[in-house]
């Protein structure tokens, strides 16, 4: 039995390898970590895990397959029972709506006990976990693309400071509210403009080393402390590049205008195979028919859609109904700010 679950350990670890490199052998440096975890129950099963260093201490992002456990604590369920509620470690939902549990580490290749509390049953259950030393794989984690905001975590005064994240095909953009006059990371010092910095972020969940107006010290953007940010634009009228995440919706053109805040696209589609679009999921298109975007007729046989945007950078959920099948189909649409081209 030990042997399956030191197997499914190390697939675990696997899972997270398309952004890891090898971890060096000898002791574990500072970083983020994809690991390898067994746990002693089908009930609690861990499907990915990031372990991040620091200083010497070990946090693992523990994200369960299932959404059962409103709480983890670091011990056994007698011990949880009697705990605070305020030391009760609470889930955050990963980019993918899975719980992911922030749990300290004491020690790799050791049994360590772990209670973990049923929503259901309103009940604590003993788990135990296993973290492998040899599947240590160091990782970066690069949030999906799209624009968000969050909440910088330093030991200088960059401290709780506000900051939006950009993020497209794996790179990240982190923009601080700061009164420094410069950030320097990797020996490249970023200016500040109108009280704002912009630096690159090779991973999220793990400390960057940086000098603020030539003091050295690092800071820390939590993926958990991340949400969606709403991205506009000034008023006017602009070309922008549209795209779906199916190639059944090719968007060949797109136009936005923006009105006192108020965001709207016209999407021309290279087929007329769509009658009716509708802004947000198909299982709620067909009785929602108020709804319902109808086609317009644009050059060389396409069709025109006139959406409302509620954000640029954020995939826009978009139904499709398909005239012929008489069915919706589920879609995504993302604006891309970067792309904006003034028309008027």
């Amino acid at each position: 039995m030990k042997r399956i679950r030191r197997l499914f350990a190390a697939l675990v670890a696997l899972a997270l390898l398309p952004l890891c490199a090898g971890a060096e052998n000898g002791a574990i440096e500072n970083g983020l970590y994809a690991v390898g975890v067994s746990s002693s129950s089908n009930m609690f099963k861990v499907v990915a895990c990031r372990l991040e260093v620091a200083d010497g201490e070990m946090t693992a992002a523990l994200t369960l397959s299932g959404t059962g456990y409103g709480y983890l604590y670091p011990g056994t369920a007698a011990e949880a029972g009697e705990a605070p509620q305020s030391d009760w470690i609470p889930f955050s939902e990963d980019f993918e709506g899975r719980y992911t549990y922030a749990l300290p580490v004491s020690a790799l290749d050791e049994e360590i006990a772990v209670a973990a509390y049923s929503t259901r049953y309103s009940k604590w259950y003993d788990r135990t976990l296993v973290f492998y030393s040899d599947t240590l794989s160091a990782c970066a984690y690069a949030a999906p693309d799209g624009a968000y905001s969050g909440v910088l975590a330093s030991d200088m005064a960059l401290d709780g400071a506000a900051c939006a994240l950009h993020a497209s095909g794996g790179a990240m953009a982190l923009q601080i509210e700061t009164d420094a006059l410069e950030i320097a990371v990797d020996g490249e010092v970023y200016a500040a403009k109108d009280g704002v910095c912009e630096i690159p972020v090779e991973s999220l969940d793990v400390r960057i080393l940086v000098a603020v107006d030539g003091r050295e010290g690092w800071i820390r953007l939590g993926a958990a402390s991340l949400s969606p940010l709403e991205v506009g634009a000034e008023d006017g009228i602009y070309a922008v590049e549209a795209r779906a995440d199916s190639n059944l919706l090719r968007i060949t053109d797109c136009v936005l205008t923006v009105s006192d805040g108020r965001m709207t696209a016209v999407l021309t589609v290279g087929n007329n195979s769509f009658d009716y679009l509708y802004m947000g999921l198909a299982k709620d298109a067909p009785a929602d028919e108020a709804g319902w975007i109808a086609a317009s007729a644009a050059e060389d046989g396409a069709a025109a859609f006139e959406i409302p945007v509620a954000s640029l950078d954020q995939d826009l959920p978009v139904a499709t109904h398909s005239a012929s099948q008489n069915m919706w189909f589920d879609r995504a649409v993302r604006l891309d700010s970067t792309t904006l081209k003034r028309l008027d």
